[in-house]
């Protein structure tokens, strides 16, 4: 985001129903200019948005095997059986 955007995005925190040509003149710029400038900063946050929810819809299945992986590893009876045969022969 540069100057200009920064400037559009005050106004519209200001005043969000403003019109497209009121926020131009606002911002000094012309009104097709300003509307090219909202839809490119808006279509900058919705690419940021997708790919935000494309990364974690690809992590939520490695979590989850993950934990699970955990889970099994941790509580399953073998090892702590073993743990404990373990525990045994290094106290006896």
């Amino acid at each position: 985001m540069d100057a200009i955007d920064h400037r559009i995005l005050r106004e519209l925190r200001r005043d969000g129903r403003i019109s497209n040509v009121a926020l131009a003149e606002r911002v000094s710029l012309s009104p097709s200019a300003c509307l090219n400038c909202f839809y490119a900063a808006n279509s900058i946050r919705l690419y940021r948005k997708a790919n935000k929810h494309s990364v974690l819809a690809r992590l939520k299945p490695m979590i989850r095997t993950l934990l699970t992986t955990l889970f099994q590893t941790l509580f399953s009876p073998t090892t702590w059986g073993e743990a404990f045969q373990l525990e045994s022969r290094a106290i006896g």
